[in-house]
Parts: structure tokens; C-alpha cells; sequence
């Protein structure tokens, strides 16, 4: 019996707390950091050493949000 992948949202809050980084929350469904919220998406680069994770902000005055990091 195959384990079910993980969210995209455990996928990030374990890599942050792997890199020391504490001070981020997960809030209805966005990462928040230093008071910023950022969407968690698939990345869909063809990088073969992207981890397929893409933060985008969420913010009301940018619709759709702007990608402005690729996590790798």
C-alpha cells in the first residue's frame, strides 16, 4: 500500500522548518511570512533541480499574484 503524497502546504511548512526558518504560519490555505501570504503552487519549470514548489503572493491589490520564487 502506496503512502499519499503530501500536500503542497506540508511540503513547505517541513522544508521551512528544515531550513531553521520559524517564523511562517499556514493560514487558510497560504503560507504566511514575515506578514506577507503567499499561494503555494505547482511549479511547472523543466529545472531538473526545482522541488516543483512556486510561491506566489497573495495579496487583494495584485490579482493572480505575481510568482516570485521558485523553491529550490
Amino acid at each position: 500500500m502506496e503512502s499519499e503524497p503530501k500536500s503542497l502546504l506540508a511540503q513547505v511548512r517541513d522544508m521551512m522548518k528544515a531550513a531553521g526558518i520559524d517564523n511562517f504560519h499556514i493560514d487558510g490555505g497560504a503560507l504566511v511570512l514575515c506578514g506577507q501570504r503567499y499561494r503555494v503552487e505547482k511549479c511547472a519549470c523543466d529545472d531538473p533541480g526545482c522541488n516543483g514548489l512556486s510561491l506566489c503572493e497573495d495579496d487583494i491589490m495584485a490579482p493572480g499574484g505575481a510568482n516570485i520564487v521558485a523553491m529550490q
